[in-house]
């Protein structure tokens, strides 16, 4: 399972570890190096290549004291003595003030976790005593509304626990302080649609809520950062994304440039126990603390605290929320921002089907070209999914600027505060924005996302401070798409035709920064789609299992080129193999340079 990485000494793990984490080590070091040489060669014994196989993975893929330049930065830790290891050794680094940055990847199903983070100044934020305690009105909110929907705990006098850590602190992209608190309910296993119905109906409990402290509360909230509101309150991302959950005593890692730990591990706080003392009663009786942050081990804490779960775990039953203004829970993928890119007019867009060819008469199933995918794997994921991003502005003007270019695609639909615009036909494909949050969310396939997204990439932001620094020699999706004024989708298959015309040479950051050797001469027709080389240029870290990630030396053979040959620029997406890890998917092509002994570049 290891990947080869060279294992350094002790007490050269610990001048590493000095050296990246300076300031950070507390207490005495005395046979600290033989317990870095342990730490780090479990890890890296534990590493795999595959992002399938992965269990466990670092943060934002951060270089700690134990990643070697070989280092994958993914481990696979399955069986319960393993998972023991892993968690003794998260808690020895934790208790020496060098925490870890793991973070686990969620399952289908999960013990229900929240986090909840709240701006605040540079100097100031709202203390999570002030949202947890066993008489803060707050944390009776949350429990009420977990005894509404899960209302067997309370009949059979079950106990529903549920455990709080506090991870708040200075939050470096944006330069201040930020109240990060996240409680998990181990008993209460979820999918991350039943998470996202939990989530919405919560902040329905808030914004109704007529109890002074929870309105003072609220207050407190927007004087600190006007976006403090109760329905942004909520990282959904830790149960819709593609991001690893961090996990108990892990620091977290600042976002690229800055990319380094905040010193702001999950610590805990309490085990709290919700009762109710007559089982017919609606209103909760009281909130018990049974647990103290100092009454549990570290290991006891991440054994209740993690939240995998063994695919086909049954979900816990429940009651359905059921009140007005609900939707359909979104899921959510992040992905860089597609900020400049030209809006479209009217009837540009065509959403694609499963297989990536446009829908209607004539759509075969291939990609773009109609047929099947000529390589395996090649096939696109069908699974639902949403992108969510936000928009500055109200209903009216939402739906001005999604009439301009989507009006003969679909039909809009306005339900109080939520305007929802569907794909015509059976198609899975829309578009919901909610004024209430200013949130939209583009939910379908993969293929159909990504092609409503280029459409309305004009006006809408992203939700997240996430950013890319090509002189590191890592590029996110953002760095190439901002430099660019524009975005492309996979091999065209995600966007249509039309939004190619009147485009001319290259546009990518890659292209202006990476030099690339002139090519050998043109590709005849006959050439046309037959494999070539290239090299990877940039770091792409793949974000759906359809992609392919790419790091720096990669010699990469391009399977498939849909555009090649047509006078698209580089940046658009083809689908080949990495030969040095031998995975295979799509990544943009742009992230890659010709080859050299004798490659050819690449066509254009």
């Amino acid at each position: 399972m290891a990947t080869g990485g060279l294992q350094m000494s002790g007490p050269a793990l610990l001048d590493k570890l000095l050296k990246f984490r300076e300031g950070e080590l507390t207490g005495d070091v005395q046979g600290l190096p033989e317990q870095l040489e342990q730490i780090c060669r479990f890890l890296q014994d534990h590493e795999v290549q595959s992002y399938n196989d992965c269990t466990h993975e670092v943060l934002l893929g951060y270089p700690d004291w134990w990643i070697s330049q070989r280092s994958t930065k993914r481990l696979a830790i399955v069986e319960n003595n393993t998972l023991d290891t892993l968690y003794r050794y998260i808690s020895t680094m934790y208790e020496k003030g060098v925490p870890l940055t793991l973070g686990e990847r969620r399952t289908t199903e999960f013990s229900l976790i929240q986090d909840i983070q709240l701006r605040g100044g540079k100097d100031e934020m709202i203390a999570y005593q002030d949202l947890i305690g066993t008489q803060n009105k707050f944390l009776r909110v949350i429990g009420q509304a977990m005894g509404e929907l899960y209302p067997s705990f309370k009949e059979s006098n079950a106990n529903l626990d549920a455990f709080v850590f506090d991870g708040s602190g200075f939050e470096s992209n944006a330069g201040v302080q930020q109240t990060l608190v996240r409680i998990v309910w181990p008993a209460i296993i979820v999918d991350k649609d039943r998470a996202g119905r939990i989530m919405d109906f919560m902040t329905n409990k808030l914004i109704r809520s007529e109890d002074p402290e929870i309105s003072a509360l609220e207050t407190r909230m927007k004087g600190l950062h006007e976006g403090n509101k109760w329905g942004s309150i909520w990282d959904d991302a830790i149960y819709m994304g593609r991001e690893s959950i961090r996990m108990p005593f892990n620091d977290n890692v600042s976002r690229p440039p800055m990319q380094k730990p905040e010193k702001r591990p999950f610590r805990p706080v309490g085990a709290f126990r919700f009762k109710w003392t007559d089982p017919t009663a609606a209103d909760l009786d009281r909130i018990e603390l049974i647990a103290s942050g100092q009454d549990l081990t570290g290991e006891e804490w991440l054994k209740l605290a993690c939240v995998r779960r063994d695919h086909g775990t049954p979900l816990t039953d429940w009651k359905a929320p059921s009140f007005t203004g609900e939707q359909r829970a979104r899921g959510y993928t992040p992905s860089e921002p597609r900020e400049g890119a030209p809006s479209r007019t009217g009837g540009q867009v065509r959403v694609r089907t499963e297989g990536g060819s446009p829908t209607g008469p004539g759509g075969g199933g291939g990609r773009g070209r109609g047929g099947p995918a000529r390589f395996p794997g090649a096939e696109r994921v069908s699974a639902i999914e949403t992108i969510e991003r936000s928009f500055i502005g109200n209903l009216e003007e939402f739906r001005s600027q999604v009439d301009a270019v989507l009006s003969e695609g679909g039909e809009i639909r306005v339900d109080g505060e939520v305007l929802t615009w569907t794909q015509h036909g059976e198609s899975p494909a829309r578009i919901e924005f909610r004024a209430h949050n200013r949130r939209v969310y583009i939910i379908g396939q993969a293929n159909q996302t990504r092609s409503l997204l280029t459409a309305i990439t004009g006006f809408v932001t992203h939700t997240s401070d996430g950013s890319g620094s090509s002189a590191t020699g890592y590029a996110s999706r953002a760095a190439t798409q901002r430099a660019s004024g524009a975005s492309r989708a996979p091999s065209q298959a995600f966007a249509p035709a039309a939004s190619l015309a009147g485009r001319s040479g290259p546009t990518s950051l890659a292209r202006s920064t990476v030099s690339r050797p002139a090519a050998v001469g043109p590709r005849t027709s006959s050439q046309a789609n037959e494999p070539y080389a290239r090299v990877t240029a940039m770091v792409f870290a793949a974000e759906t299992e359809s992609e392919l990630t790419l790091n720096m030396g990669d010699r990469i053979t391009i399977l498939q080129d849909d555009a090649e040959g047509s006078g698209h620029s580089i940046d658009r997406w083809v689908y080949g193999k990495n030969e040095t890890t031998q995975e295979i998917g799509w990544f943009p092509l742009s992230y890659s340079k010709a080859s050299e002994a004798g490659m050819e570049a690449v066509p254009e």
